[in-house]
């Protein structure tokens, strides 16, 4: 049986459930509210991901689902329909045989579902039975973090969830051989592991100062450096014992206009010829051989500076920083020396300068390099080590864990293997018993195949449309012996010429003796859930009343078990046939508990889904109704024109045609012209049915203005009628008494 109904994302429904399902349900609601999606999720509810159906002790049963789509797709009086097959009445043996393989299938399918039952029960204990040893497992890490203990340390990997936790423990209780040692003993060993540095460190690269050492043995800084001495101006020059004077004051010659820039005597002919000859190629690729090592000497310098420096301020504990930063101090002081007796040079070519090695402080700074390296080979061994001690340290720790939760994992060895024990005999014994119920229920459908036919189907509904005065068509065989037509009284086939209220009835009939039989050759049937939905479209009120009660007849074989209906859903947009279907009358007071019932509202597009408990909500819903009148008359907005609409033709449909028989129709020129389709539209119902031709249908588009007149049109027709009085009464107007 189904329990509840979960309806979400689907149509107009958001999220509404059907909850508290009973034996017998009546859902009402007007056309479109959502009726139909409700049938067609219990009919097939894989097509509806969103939507969730709850069965009873997990018990799927049959669903029969009589629908807009079972007529369409079962029923089509054009078509040859299938046949019901039903049990016959003959051959005593076999039909008593029937009768006791179907008790003993009723049986054991009642120990099938005690098992599965009980394997639920099983599993409920299980499931509690480890969620309680996980926690008592999971006390002993959560004291190691309250201690702050290293242990916590050493079970990296299981100590962030309960679950890894829990599934280590029962792993290393199985299988861990280790030696169990003190928690002392094992903290000890810990702290050497985990509270120190345990990351290996890259050694530090030497610093290479080669190109300087090369710089330095220039001899070209040792060379005087002068002009040609075999001409006869260089004796002038060496007696001056200052070629580079002369060769600054040679830019003046030029200048001088032939005249000593000093003393302004004429100068003797071809001497600033002369004075290019002096300073030739040989002397120009001296001084640039200065220049380039001037720059080199600068750019290696730099260079290893810089990365000594980068040492200062890098992160190694191990480098000796004060005797690095000494070295670093001496080397800057002779680099500035250097550099300044290198500009000397450049300033006075002719002089002899020497440039004071750093290569002693150089070597001093590979030692400080060595010495740290050397103990960072020192630290990396020992982080070796530390992981081997790692390795070796984690089963000692799970050791003392499992040893310290003994008791508790005996605990929980012992119950889980009780209830290992318990479901494998539950699960051999359910296997045993599917296979019993299945071996009887083939036996069951061969005994059924001899004892079933098409025809009392036949004959049943040809009856009842006799009975209740169709007698212009009837059920007749097709060509094959398994299916039905439908054909007049001289044998001519209906085709496409059933009045809609006609085919309603026999669709109907036809699924109301589906209930007690099957589409299947076996005529097996199983207990099943019947939803009927809306069947009662374009019939007249007679037909109407006894549909109501063919639907009612189920009733008493529903409460006793006494058929295979274990479950009936009654969904319907008509309030006459609500009231009929629903009427109580005849249960006794445990049948009436039974009796379950909703109303479906469509509002902005959104179907809601009202519970009534155990209170017929037909004794109230014309009030309903009334209340969305009220609600217009007072937000304009409130609706949409359509559902206003049927809104009014229910009211008018109930109120004159279902009680008061009032006469309404005739009384158009009594309207305005602007009127008149509205009031068409709206006692079109009252005189035709629930669903008139479309023509007779009026649309407008909400406004306002429209709903003014729909109100106004409305009011008036209880005017026309006499009826003002109910009218006043139901929108709850109060009207001045005259005095006496």
């Amino acid at each position: 049986m189904i329990e509840k109904i979960e309806i979400k994302d689907i149509a107009t429904y958001t999220n509404e459930t059907l909850d508290n399902l009973s034996k017998v349900n009546f859902v009402y609601g007007n056309n479109g509210s959502g009726k139909t999606t409700i049938s067609r999720i219990i009919r097939e509810e894989s097509k509806f991901p969103t939507c969730n159906i709850k069965w009873k002790d997990n018990t799927r049963l049959e669903t029969l689902v009589y629908n807009s789509d079972f007529v369409e797709e079962n029923f089509q009086p054009s078509q040859e329909i299938k046949g019901i097959f039903t049990l016959g009445k003959e051959e005593s043996d076999t039909q008593k045989r029937i009768n006791e393989e179907k008790k003993f299938i009723d049986d054991t399918q009642k120990k099938i579902d005690e098992l599965t039952n009980a394997l639920s029960e099983n599993n409920d204990k299980t499931e509690t039975q480890i969620a309680t040893s996980k926690n008592k497992f999971w006390k002993i890490k959560q004291k190691f973090d309250n201690e702050k203990s290293p242990l916590i340390s050493a079970i990296t990997g299981a100590r962030g969830k309960v679950d890894t936790f829990f599934d280590r423990v029962l792993k290393e209780n199985e299988t861990n051989k280790a030696e169990l040692k003190t928690k002392a003993e094992l903290e000890k060993n810990a702290k050497q592991c985990y509270e120190s540095c345990v990351e290996p460190i890259t050694p530090i690269s030497n610093i290479s100062y080669s190109e300087i050492e090369i710089i330095e043995s220039n001899k070209i800084l040792d060379k005087p450096i002068v002009g040609k001495e075999d001409l006869d101006i260089a004796a002038l020059i060496k007696t001056l014992n200052n070629s580079d004077w002369v060769k600054t004051g040679m830019k003046y010659v030029s200048l001088a206009n032939k005249k000593c820039p000093f003393c302004q005597q004429t100068l003797p002919a071809n001497l600033e010829e002369r004075l290019n000859d002096y300073f030739d190629e040989t002397y120009e690729n001296d001084k640039n051989t200065v220049l380039k090592l001037q720059r080199d000497y600068s750019n290696a310098i730099n260079i290893y500076l810089g990365k000594v420096n980068s040492l200062l301020s890098s992160s190694y504990e191990q480098l000796n920083k004060d005797e690095l930063k000494s070295a670093f101090s001496s080397i800057q002081k002779i680099i500035d020396s250097n550099l300044n007796n290198i500009n000397k040079k450049l300033e006075n070519l002719s002089q002899k300068i020497e440039l004071k090695s750093i290569l002693e402080y150089c070597k001093e700074i590979d030692s400080i390099i060595l010495e740290a390296n050397n103990k960072i080979d020192e630290h990396n061994k020992f982080i070796q080590n530390i992981k081997s001690e790692k390795q070796k340290l984690e089963p000692l720790v799970w050791k003392y864990i499992c040893n310290e939760l003994k008791d508790d994992i005996k605990e929980y060895s012992d119950n889980i293997g009780i209830l290992k024990t318990e479901k494998t005999e539950l699960e051999s014994e359910k296997i045993e018993k599917d296979i019993e119920l299945s071996e009887h229920e083939n036996i069951l459908t061969e005994f059924e195949k001899k004892q079933t036919s098409v025809k009392p189907t036949l004959d049943s509904i040809n009856k009842l449309l006799s009975d209740f005065n169709f007698t212009g068509f009837r059920l007749a065989q097709g060509d094959s012996e398994y299916t039905y037509k439908i054909e007049r009284l001289d044998g001519m086939p209906v085709e496409k010429t059933l009045s809609e209220g006609e085919k309603s009835f026999v669709a109907f009939l036809y699924f109301y003796n589906l209930l007690n039989g099957s589409q299947s050759s076996s005529g097996v049937v199983n207990n099943r859930i019947v939803v009927i939905d809306d069947p009662v479209s374009s019939l007249d009120n007679d037909i109407l009343f006894i549909v109501s009660t063919l639907i009612r007849m189920l009733f008493k074989g529903l409460f006793d078990n006494s058929i295979s209906i274990k479950q009936l859903i009654v969904l319907t947009h008509n309030l006459y046939f609500f009231k009929e279907v629903s009427f109580d009358c005849g249960l006794n007071k445990s049948e009436k508990n039974k009796l379950r019932f909703w109303t479906i509202n469509k509002v902005s597009n959104n179907s809601h889904i009202k519970a009534y408990e155990k209170n017929n909500p037909i004794k109230t819903s014309y009030e309903l109704l009334w209340d969305i009148i009220r609600q217009t008359e007072n937000d304009k907005s409130k609706y949409d024109c359509i559902y206003l609409q049927n809104t009014m033709r229910r009211i008018l449909e109930y109120y004159f045609k279902m009680l008061g028989n009032k006469p309404v129709r005739d009384r158009i020129d009594e309207f305005e012209v602007y009127e008149r389709p509205i009031y068409k539209a709206l006692i079109s119902w009252v005189n035709i049915g629930s669903h008139s031709q479309m023509e007779e249908i009026f649309y407008n588009e909400r406004t306002e203005t429209n709903t003014e007149i729909f109100l106004s049109v409305f009011k008036k027709i209880f005017e026309r009628t006499n009826q003002i009085a109910h009218y006043n009464m139901m929108m709850k107007i109060e009207t001045d008494k005259e005095s006496n």
